[in-house]
């Protein structure tokens, strides 16, 4: 979720915005200006969900096990969570259970908002099963980077929740593309270009720059919006929510009766989703393809067009700030 105590973090303005009512399929064309070299199949399957926010939404396990259920009926090579999950509260395994059992293998990604109530990186670590918080796992031939944005050190940090990679993990990130001789997809919570990019995104994204031609896709969470971005000759996905957007306290309203809210604190300060939205992404090398297959949910109750809520950055309602992920191929050019 994008909830920074920093109040420049959280402003919200009225500007003049584009409206569209459906969700529609986009054609992209891949950066590639050659072929990277092929992995063990050529094909890579990945069910993706964002932002659950298990201690927001009051219907979170039911979105998870919806997301489940679907990669159980068409499984994929890869699982991934995004972050902002949930809180590593013991009785929050069921949740971490529930995701390890649909078919792939899992990735867990770190949220700012899963180490909430005084939990440490370190909790979330020995729920979720993973090594580090940043981290490579090589799967068909694919190699699949995991970063942490959630580091201190910023020189730029002015308050809220720290977004930054830092200086140890740049190296590392480094050594990882330099010695990868397969397709690469990274996966970090905040994004890399866009709205909400981490402090140095800039640095990240210059680093990532001379192993392009190797580099299938960056992907995020944290913005909780439908977008696809292209810099450089790289793409940026970011991945909506499974659950809501964030429109803040100027914009409190009740989408749920009442008895729900006071058992939800932070539910009046969102404009949820009705159903769970969520994406499976394809990688095909021999097709030059990428194609992504989405959610569409509404809004339940007022949307933040409907209250006027509008992030101060170029996103426009009914193309970026929408209850869905958009199906979208993406193509290489020959």
């Amino acid at each position: 979720m994008l909830l920074s105590d920093n109040p420049k973090k959280n402003i919200m303005n009225r500007r003049t915005f584009l409206r569209t009512s459906s969700a529609t399929s986009l054609s992209v064309m891949l950066p590639w200006s050659s072929i990277p070299p092929l992995a063990d199949s050529g094909r890579l399957t990945i069910g993706l969900i964002a932002d659950l926010h298990q201690d927001i939404i009051p219907d979170a396990k039911d979105r998870l096990a919806a997301f489940v259920r679907s990669m159980r009926q068409n499984p994929t090579d890869v699982v991934v969570q995004m972050g902002d999950f949930a809180t590593p509260k013991p009785e929050h395994q069921e949740l971490v259970d529930l995701f390890h059992s649909a078919p792939g293998v899992p990735l867990h990604v770190l949220g700012n908002h899963d180490t909430d109530l005084s939990f440490s990186t370190a909790d979330c670590m020995a729920q979720w099963q993973i090594p580090a918080t940043y981290y490579t796992k090589e799967v068909n031939g694919f190699t699949l980077i995991v970063l942490d944005g959630n580091e201190k050190g910023s020189p730029d940090y002015s308050g809220g929740y720290p977004s930054y990679i830092g200086a140890v993990q740049m190296e590392w990130l480094e050594q990882v593309l330099a010695s990868a001789k397969n397709p690469v997809i990274l996966f970090s919570h905040q994004p890399l270009l866009g709205w909400a990019a981490i402090d140095n995104a800039t640095d990240v994204r210059q680093l990532l720059q001379p192993y392009a031609e190797r580099i299938m896709l960056c992907i995020c969470g944290h913005t909780h919006i439908d977008h696809v971005l292209r810099e450089g000759n790289i793409l940026y996905w970011h991945v909506n929510s499974s659950s809501y957007f964030w429109v803040g306290g100027p914009y409190q309203h009740q989408s749920y009766p009442a008895s729900i809210h006071e058992r939800h604190k932070w539910l009046s300060h969102t404009c949820p989703y009705d159903s769970p939205i969520f994406a499976r992404l394809t990688v095909d090398i021999f097709q030059k393809r990428l194609h992504i297959t989405g959610q569409t949910g509404a809004w339940v109750g007022q949307s933040p067009l409907d209250l006027g809520a509008d992030p101060d950055h170029n996103l426009i309602h009914g193309e970026h700030i929408v209850p869905c992920i958009k199906d979208r191929q993406m193509g290489m050019p020959y």
